[in-house]
């Protein structure tokens, strides 16, 4: 495992890292370097763009981890790969074992139903989930996760 420099951290609250991770993906969106793929975690392509999902987005932004490289949880340290996982259990609507990622203890992690997103992959417009995504992000936060 190669050690990554960070710009900016994600952080250890998971409706914070949740929120920043929206907004890395939502720029990445708008940047043509980047096509946003959510069945790929930070994959280079052959045009020099490179694919990321949510988590994949956060690395993008938050790293200085170039786009032709390729990287999944596993190419990362276990802080960072809980954290990825974690936002991935999010976007497919497994809140509670995305909190357990972020260390939140189990009884309490379970007291969080499972959600239904859209997360179509064949569709290229996420606003819905983004939607979806700050609206979960706002009711952790409120309940002071």
């Amino acid at each position: 495992m190669k050690a990554f420099k960070v710009k900016e951290r994600l952080s250890d609250v998971p409706s914070e890292a949740l929120r920043q991770a929206v907004s890395d993906a939502k720029a990445c969106d708008a940047d043509p370097r980047f096509t946003l793929n959510m069945g790929t975690w930070h994959s280079p392509q052959n045009d020099g763009a490179c694919n990321v999902c949510l988590a994949g987005a956060a690395v993008a932004r938050r790293t200085r981890i170039g786009r032709e490289s390729f990287i999944e949880p596993t190419n990362m340290g276990p802080k960072i790969a809980a954290k990825m996982r974690g936002l991935d259990d999010f976007r497919t609507g497994y809140i509670a074992t995305a909190l357990e990622k972020f260390g939140v203890p189990t009884e309490r992690a379970y007291r969080w139903p499972d959600r239904i997103h859209d997360d179509d992959d064949d569709d290229d417009d996420y606003s819905v989930l983004f939607s979806q995504l700050l609206k979960l992000a706002r009711d952790l936060k409120s309940a002071g996760l």
